[in-house]
């Protein structure tokens, strides 16, 4: 299928499909932007598979690009609902029909308040604590090869000491005194 051309400044994006080498599975989605022949994808079954085959078994063409995202979004539902009818595609590794994705819920306030309420005080089992410690000892700590600076250090002093003598103290002040 030929590509409509679109001039880049009016682009907003394009409609592709990743297609495996290997078994012949294919997966279509929608990316902003030009065209990008090296971007293969982003959905989680595509993920693993190219992790499984290597990304030289996948090969990635352009479908159709688009002025706008609503266009994208239809032309997604539409990609993929054809693909699934298609006896020669043996599998499609698009989870979701399209369009963005899967239908988000927008939380209330309310909800928010009771999950909230709900995990209170919850008590986590103690395996589950040390893997957790564990994943985050060495190089996987976000803090690793980094050194507190001497303000920051004042202002853990300052804390710790009116958590041991019971009282409150303004942890700005302490820390520039």
């Amino acid at each position: 299928m030929a590509a409509r051309v679109i001039p880049s400044d009016t682009q907003y994006g394009y409609i592709y499909v990743t297609t495996n080498l290997v078994d012949g599975a294919c997966y279509l989605g929608q990316h902003k932007g030009a065209f990008n022949p090296k971007y293969l994808g982003s959905g989680k079954i595509l993920k693993h598979a190219i992790s499984k085959y290597g990304r030289d078994n996948f090969i990635v063409s352009e479908i159709i690009s688009s002025e706008t995202h609503e266009l994208l979004d239809s032309f997604e539902r539409m990609g993929i609902a054809f693909l699934r009818t298609m006896k020669c595609v043996p599998r499609v590794y698009n989870l979701a029909s399209g369009g963005s994705g899967v239908c988000y819920v927008t939380i209330t306030d309310e909800a928010r308040r009771k999950m909230s309420q709900s995990h209170k005080g919850r008590k986590l089992p103690k395996i589950t604590c040390e893997r957790m410690a564990k994943a985050r000892l060495g190089r996987n700590n976000p803090f690793f090869g980094r050194k507190h600076s001497e303000a920051s250090k004042a202002k853990f002093r300052a804390t710790m000491a009116a958590k041991r003598d019971g009282k409150e103290i303004n942890i700005i002040r302490a820390a520039s005194s």
